[in-house]
């Protein structure tokens, strides 16, 4: 006989409270009333089995339910809360038609019931003992046979039973490979087979610590942003619950869970090395019912082989490892095994149906339970309202250690605001809380007027962790003031002092205020007036100054994306670095992401707030309406106790309204998303600032993915009221409504106060004028006195030879300053050089640039719609503005080609004339330029047996043609498009022999190609170009030329005339001339030989007479093919044709004449 420990299943094993719930049911007959007094109730347990053996007063039984050994009851007897199964008194109801189930209505019902709660805890170490007297009979009690069965035995319990166990084993040695298994004879009734044990050995009791310390980030839970979490702990069979904490996504439960007597099987060190599962499922509180927030599984570490005591005594600061101390136990395995990691603290991520929900800060331990070393000592805490409900708190060595820090809070002010409760936040405050440590600043009047706080920063003093990983987050918490006293919580938000919070040290050591220190600067020096006079004194040196039409700004743009591609320089761009003019950094990205300027937050930064619960779904666009708002600040840390004044507080930048001039350059777009059936889109630009509003619609580009806009567009604003900047790009359509590409956001209040000073990029040299020429309000020297006013360095001094910086006098030729300084004939006075040159050895701060910012789609999130170049330019509006960069498009010039095209020779015959029995080819000769689509051809050169033709025959190409690109615009309007669409393809001119067939396809006989800016090199005659090919076909023409420059342009020498060899065999003789339309208009010129038949006159080809088409010249071709080669043979044909016919005649005439001739002799009249 054995017996089941059935008590390991109960549902309060492993718990420290536990609910108790009992049911109060009532009868009564078909139409009459309930019962009103309890004494006529009937009670029974959740299985239904009645609980009146304790008592013969119906009324007293809740109060004589008898507890287990170590508990006692926490609170009284409540009837549970109604639900949608109840009616408002608790009360569910069954009758004869509904004897299946229970429903909330009393309508033809015989019996009610209600469900009564009582909360027990446990108030000592030990769990539910088991009885004594029949356990080691081995029975079991029940109420009925299906019902579970139980070691402790009741009055209630009307069945019992014990099991009996036989040991069975194989007939002989040999292993088998099957389980054993029961076989029932076929002819015997089929019995239930019995159940087989499979007997352990080695049964150790451990016992499982788990250390919840807090948990950050959390899943909002409840309609406000915030929950009230609590966690449940499940470890194989057991499981246990924490407290609650109210009102938080940062809870701080300093909890440890105990379970104790906890029995497994198996060797210690394969528990060990394979510890069961830890599950933790994070819930939050409601009055009705509990939303879940998420869970964590977690391993815990072993301890079989330590001593636990020394292992407390030891501090994780000052070592990393721990004394061990072997032992063995009866039964078990020796072990000798490496020393356990030391327990520490860890976050474990929480995990809300596949998605991140917040971490927890916890750690495990699973003790295997020894008399000699057992696990230490815990300490209990205490509720604050109620003494008799405690926990085990985390112990010390695992738990933080802590120390007092200082966080200053700036409160710069708040932003995109939304409605709460369809009323405008106008007046919000933020209370911040940390450690238990809160404040909060005071309201803000009116966000429509100024939507920064007029406080100073926040100090706060608490006990803070001394390991940063462990620090709790710093909360923050926006409300809205709002009328008869009502604060409403608007969002919420958690720091991570670690990440977010940067000490003094880890601060941008640049402070930069551009609404102080540069109106400072300015102050200082003259009025704003005065200012703008030096500026001009300083940039318009050179009265006889003409612009360089060679290079403009697109010129240093295509430099950038040449070297970034790494395709070969042209010859504007060679020749823009051989002047050594300045550079443009190019950005793959947007600018706030490039790393060292910290996405622009060293000031202040952006916090988003939200409010009420998440969503379970991904894609769930409720997640999107949980944003309320962002508060901007910025938080710092210091050890130990600091006041507000040991803060550093200067160069703060005003909370002021600052009137600003937003220049927004716009490049191209790169990839754009295609909206249009033809695989196109036609997009245009709209920007948005505040009330500031600028479509582009009227200039949309048709037709195209990559567009070029080329626009400056100017937009005032009023920081910090107007302070993110949209770009839309957009789809134009006819007769709908326009499509939406994408958009890109840019904080221009961050740019604008940012100590990288992202306000305007600065050049690599100070030009007084040229394509480079200087665009910013600050001369290099006023940015320079700014720099070091704000870095805390000693004002430079200027000397007669250059300026005193940082103690060290730097000159126009000093070594230091070589790498970062350009000559050349547009560069500015040396003394702005000089500071120029010293900011740009800093490389602190913004540089000259194009960034890329990538296109988004609000219903398409994390997809890119495609991306635009661009930058953008902030100026206050007090300045005197610079004159814009001029970034329009380039414009293609009109040009006009003309190809005259004389003669070929030595191309292939590809006709049989079966009449003359020679080969032949009827020659012409058509030509194209690339990405046109009309060809133009010659005239015929009939029968050329001589392998030549003659043509004199011109091609005019009128083109569109960009000089700087080396491109040719062309514009084509595609089947069903509305808009042309503009491709720019390379300068190539492609010239074809053909030979011409009537019934069948054309014979290609030749080709050859021009790049109209790299012609290759020909002959001036067709011998020696004949004695060229003859060479062979190792030999390039250059080579046999001689000539160092392989190539001829043709836009440089206008006129070209030579002979070139074909691809496949033969060449051709002619004539290339480019003309501009204006030169073109003064030299006409008609096709072919049609008038006008000028610049050169070109008079008809010298043809032999065979060459002429047969239909339409009957006579020349009996001349020239029949008679030439069939004459004699003609006329012997006349001749005996002649002949025939003569004997033919007299044959036919002949007897007649001489019948006639008889009868006139011998019968004479």
């Amino acid at each position: 006989m054995t017996s089941i420990d059935t008590g390991e299943y109960q549902t309060q094993r492993g718990s420290r409270k536990y609910e108790e719930k009992i049911y109060e049911y009532q009868s009564r007959m078909p139409f009459s009333n309930w019962p009103s007094d309890e004494n006529e109730s009937e009670w029974k347990n959740e299985e239904g089995h009645s609980l009146s053996y304790y008592t013969e007063d119906s009324r007293q039984v809740r109060d004589t339910l008898e507890l287990p050994d170590g508990w006692e009851w926490d609170s009284e007897w409540s009837i549970a809360p109604p639900h949608r199964g109840t009616d408002k008194d608790g009360w569910e109801y069954k009758g004869l038609l509904l004897a299946s189930g229970w429903a909330p209505r009393s309508r033809k019902s015989i019996t009610r019931r209600r469900l009564w709660n009582r909360t027990r805890i446990q108030t000592g170490d030990a769990f539910i003992k088991t009885s004594t007297g029949d356990k080691y009979k081995g029975w079991e009690y029940a109420h009925i046979s299906s019902s579970t069965y139980h070691q402790e035995h009741s009055p209630l319990f009307g069945k019992r039973r014990r099991r009996y166990l036989r040991k069975i084993k194989t007939k002989t040695q040999a292993k088998l490979s099957n389980p054993p298994r029961f076989i029932f004879p076929e002819h015997q009734q089929v019995q239930v087979p019995p159940r087989l044990y499979f007997p352990m050995k080695g049964l150790f009791k451990y016992e499982l610590r788990v250390y919840l310390y807090q948990a950050r980030d959390l899943y909002a839970g409840n309609s406000t942003g915030l929950s009230d979490p609590y966690c449940i702990v499940s470890f194989e069979h057991y499981s246990q619950t924490t407290r609650e904490i109210n009102q938080t996504l940062t809870p701080l439960w300093d909890h440890t869970c105990v379970f104790d007597d906890i029995k497994m099987f198996g060797s210690p060190s394969d528990v060990k090395g394979s510890p069961p599962k830890i599950m933790i499922e994070i819930f939050d509180k409601d009055n009705v019912g509990k939303d879940y927030l998420g869970y964590v599984e977690c391993y815990p570490i072993v301890r079989i082989n330590e001593n636990q005591q020394q292992r407390r005594q030891v501090s994780l600061e000052e070592t990393e490892e721990v004394l061990h101390v072997p032992f063995s136990l009866e039964g078990a395995e020796p072990v000798d095994e490496p020393k356990d990691p030391v327990t520490s603290l860890s976050w474990y991520q929480v995990t809300r149906y596949g998605r991140y929900a917040g971490q927890l800060l916890a750690a495990f331990e699973l003790f295997l339970v020894d008399s000699v070393c057992p696990p230490p000592i815990l300490e209990r805490d205490y509720g604050e309202t109620d003494k008799k409900k405690w926990w085990y708190t985390v112990p010390h060595g695992i738990r933080p250690e802590y120390e007092t820090k200082t966080i200053k809070i700036l409160c710069w002010g708040v932003r995109n605001l939304k409605k709460y409760r369809l009323g405008s936040v106008t007046s919000p405050f933020i209370k911040v809380e940390c450690g238990g440590v809160t404040k909060k600043t005071n309201h803000i009047i009116d966000t429509r007027r100024n939507p920064n706080f007029t406080d100073g920063p926040i100090i706060m003093e608490l006990k803070l962790p001394v390991n940063p990983l462990y620090c709790p987050p710093l909360n923050i918490y926006l409300y809205d003031k709002r009328a008869f006293g009502q604060k409403p919580l608007i969002g919420t938000y958690s720091v991570q002092i670690t990440e977010d919070s940067p000490t003094e040290t880890d601060r941008p050591s640049l402070r930069h205020n551009p609404l102080e220190t540069a109106n400072t600067l300015r102050q200082r020096k003259t009025k704003q007036g005065q200012v703008a006079i030096d500026m001009e004194t300083f940039l318009d040196e050179d009265p006889d100054y003409i612009k360089d039409s060679r290079f403009d700004w697109w010129t240093k743009y295509r430099l950038a994306v040449l070297k970034a591609t790494g395709s070969k320089l042209q010859d504007s761009e060679i020749e823009y670095v051989n002047e050594n003019h300045d550079r443009l950094k190019l950005f793959h990205h947007e600018l706030e992401k490039e790393p060292r300027f910290h996405n622009f937050s060293d000031v202040v930064k952006s916090y988003p707030l939200y409010r009420g619960k998440g969503s379970i779904a991904f894609d769930d666009p409720s997640e999107n309406t949980r944003f309320a708002g962002t508060f901007k600040g910025h938080i710092t840390v210091k050890r130990g106790k600091h006041t507000a004044n040991e803060f550093d507080h200067k160069y703060i930048p005003t909370k002021d309204l600052c009137p600003v001039v937003i220049r927004v350059y716009v490049v191209e777009g790169i990839g754009l998303l295609p909206l249009d059936p033809n695989g196109k889109s036609d997009p245009y630009l709209r920007l948005s600032i505040g009330k500031c509003v600028m479509d582009d619609a009227d200039n949309f580009v048709p037709n195209s993915l990559n567009p070029v806009f080329g626009k400056m567009f100017e937009l005032s604003a009023t920081l910090p009221l107007d302070h993110t900047l949209k770009i839309q790009v957009l789809d134009h359509d006819y007769g709908s409504r326009d499509d939406f590409i994408g958009q890109t956001e840019i904080d221009i209040e961050n740019r604008f106060i940012s100590r990288y000073r992202a306000s305007c990029g600065i050049p690599e040299t100070f030009s007084k004028n040229g394509p480079n020429h200087w665009r910013d309000t600050d001369l290099p020297t006023d940015i320079l006195d700014w720099y070091c006013k704000v870095n805390g360095l000693k004002e430079p001094v200027r000397t007669a030879n250059g300026l005193i910086y940082n103690y060290d006098e730097y000159t126009i030729n000093h070594t230091d300053l070589k790498p970062y300084m350009r000559q050349h004939k547009y560069v500015g006075s040396p003394i702005q050089q000089i500071a120029l040159a010293l900011l740009r050895r800093e490389n602190v701060l913004v540089h000259e640039h194009v960034e890329t910012r990538t296109l988004e789609n609000p219903n398409q999130p994390g997809i890119s719609q495609g991306s635009l170049r661009m930058w953008v330019d902030i100026f206050p509006k007090s300045y005197n503005l610079p004159p814009p960069v001029d970034i329009s498009p380039r414009k293609p010039e009109d040009y006009e080609l003309r190809v005259i095209v004389y003669d070929v020779k030595d191309v292939k015959l590809a006709d049989y004339n079966p009449v003359t029995d020679e080969e032949m080819s009827d020659i012409y000769v058509k030509g194209w330029l690339r990405g046109q689509e009309e060809t133009q051809k010659t005239d015929v050169h009939y029968r050329s047996f001589d392998r030549e033709g003659n043509f004199n025959y011109r091609f005019v190409f009128p083109f569109q043609y960009l000089p700087a690109e080396k491109r040719i615009v062309v514009s084509k309007r595609k089947f069903f498009d509305v808009n042309k669409t503009e491709i720019r393809a390379l300068p190539y001119l492609t010239i074809q022999v053909w030979d011409n067939d009537k019934f069948k396809f054309d014979d290609h006989l030749g080709t050859v190609e021009f790049d109209l800016t790299a012609i290759q090199q020909g002959t001036r005659t067709s011998s020696f170009l004949d004695q060229i090919m003859s060479i062979g076909s190792n030999i390039s023409l250059n080579q046999v030329l001689n000539t160092s420059d392989s190539t001829d342009n043709l836009f440089e020498k206008k006129r070209i005339r030579r002979w070139w060899p074909l691809a496949d065999e033969g060449m051709i003789e002619l004539e290339l001339q480019i003309l501009t339309k204006e030169e073109a208009e003064l030299s006409p010129a008609g096709k072919g030989r049609d008038e006008p038949n000028m610049n050169p006159y070109l008079p008809p080809p010298q043809r032999p007479e065979t060459s002429f088409f047969w239909l339409t010249s009957p006579l020349k071709t009996f001349k020239h093919i029949i008679w030439k080669y069939y004459k004699f043979h003609i006329i012997i044909g006349i001749f005996v044709v002649l002949a025939v016919v003569g004997v033919i005649v007299f044959i036919y005439s002949a007897p007649d004449y001489l019948a006639q001739y008889l009868l006139d002799r011998l019968l004479p009249l």
